[in-house]
């Protein structure tokens, strides 16, 4: 009896040490997922992402062990097309597959191509006085494009045009930007008439006096349509001789237009009489 306690004690021992010897050694036997910590269906097109991701580790002995997303490796995900993939969730040489969900449906990417381009009115005079300088590189071009987007171009890559000031009237300024052009209407404009406001300069003046016109109102009329009432910073200005009674002129330019304002130059004419020449005729 006691003979056979023994062989039995002995058989258990062995089995102990051939546990411990023979694979016995800590590993791990499962990977569970918390709860809310990964997502399993993602969009077409969404980019994955496991960083929130964190899981129960288990051990063959019966111990557990919480791992975060940067312990883990995880295989690759192609969202470029919807259905359903088996991702791949390794630890320690244990790997966990679950099933991730594409949804949605694959848009192809269209190329994007500009439909239109459109001078922005608000960056340009739209009317300039005839002589004047007309900058075009202040114009802003505004670009439309295939997929309903816009934004305002780059000038160094745009053709812009030059308006004609030296002469009065409705000109084009034209701008091209890859095969595409735009165009705004510029109105140059010159003097149709003006007078001279009653008062403000004299028209009249003694013979041999200084005659000034600094104090000169003018009220213009422009080809516009607009008026304007200028004075003599605005206005080239010419002489009035004062030499010689009579009627003088004084010469008064403005833009594109000169009028003649009418000056009289009065006094008193002295008359010589030859007394020989009187005496002679008697």
């Amino acid at each position: 009896m006691k003979k056979k306690i023994l062989i039995a004690v002995l058989a258990l021992l062995a089995i102990a040490l051939c546990f411990t010897s023979c694979g016995g050694s800590k590993a791990v036997s499962g990977i569970v997922i918390t709860d809310g910590t990964m997502s399993y269906e993602y969009q077409v097109g969404q980019a994955p992402d496991f960083s929130e991701v964190t899981a129960q580790i288990k051990y063959n002995d019966g111990t557990f062990k919480t791992v975060g997303a940067s312990e883990l490796s995880f295989s690759s995900l192609d969202t470029s097309s919807p259905g359903r993939q088996t991702l791949s969730i390794t630890y320690e040489g244990y790997t966990l597959n679950v099933q991730v969900t594409i949804v949605g449906e694959r848009i192809e990417e269209e190329e994007v191509t500009i439909q239109s381009i459109e001078i922005l009115s608000s960056s340009i005079d739209l009317s300039v006085f005839i002589g004047d300088d007309f900058d075009p590189q202040t114009v802003k071009v505004n670009a439309t494009y295939s997929d309903g987007t816009s934004k305002i171009l780059d000038n160094a890559n745009l053709t812009i045009g030059s308006i004609d000031t030296s002469s009065v009237g409705l000109k084009t300024l034209m701008v091209s930007y890859e095969g595409l052009t735009a165009t705004a209407n510029v109105r140059v404009v010159g003097v149709e008439s003006m007078v001279v406001v009653s008062g403000s300069v004299k028209n009249e003046v003694k013979v041999g006096d200084t005659y000034s016109a600094l104090g000169i109102q003018v009220s213009v009329t422009y080809t516009d349509g607009t008026t304007a009432t200028v004075g003599a910073d605005k206005l080239t200005l010419g002489t009035v001789d004062t030499s010689k009674v009579g009627n003088v002129y004084l010469s008064i330019t403005h833009l594109d237009k000169t009028y003649q304002y009418k000056v009289l130059v009065n006094g008193t004419v002295s008359i010589k009489v030859d007394p020989k020449s009187v005496a002679s005729s008697i």
